[in-house]
Order: structure tokens, then sequence, then C-alpha cells
């Protein structure tokens, strides 16, 4: 089969890498659902360019920052009374 360099990754090249074909265009990567999986050679190939972190997550890292910021005063708290107590 001839070799489509530049039109994305096949279904079964995202599979293999571990990265679902819904996901695969928001972080960057394009897809070609057309193309058939040639032998094993382009997977092999292809398998080290694909990237293998998931993608940062801005809105859920605010939110548990914003919430150590709103309870740092209760954790303080709830410290001092739990160091109170050990020297009981």
């Amino acid at each position: 089969m001839k070799s489509r360099a530049g039109r994305g990754f096949t279904l079964e090249e995202l599979k293999a890498a571990g990265i679902p074909k819904k996901l695969a265009p928001t972080i960057g990567i394009s897809v070609d659902h057309r193309r058939k999986k040639p032998a094993g050679d382009s997977l092999r190939r292809s398998l080290p360019l694909l990237p293998r972190s998931r993608a940062f997550k801005a809105y859920g890292k605010l939110r548990v920052e914003r919430m150590n910021q709103r309870q740092i005063g209760a954790r303080q708290k709830r410290a001092a009374e739990a160091e109170k107590d050990e020297k009981k």
C-alpha cells in the first residue's frame, strides 16, 4: 500500500498509542479515517511521534487551587487543635 505521509494517523495507530479518536484533533493530532494500516512498519515509525501525556486541565487545576486558598484557615485551625491534643 502506498504511504500517505502527512495525512494523519490511522485509527489503529491512535489505538496503539492509547489516544481516543475524538480527543486526537483537540490536541493537534490529525486523523485520517480512510487510511488503512499497511504491514506494521508505519505503526513502528509513527508511535514515537505521538504525544504520550494528556492535555493540561487548566480549569480543574484552578478549582483545586481556589479550594485550597479558601480552606487554608480551617486547615490551620484543625492542625493547631490536633497539635494541642497531642501535647495533652
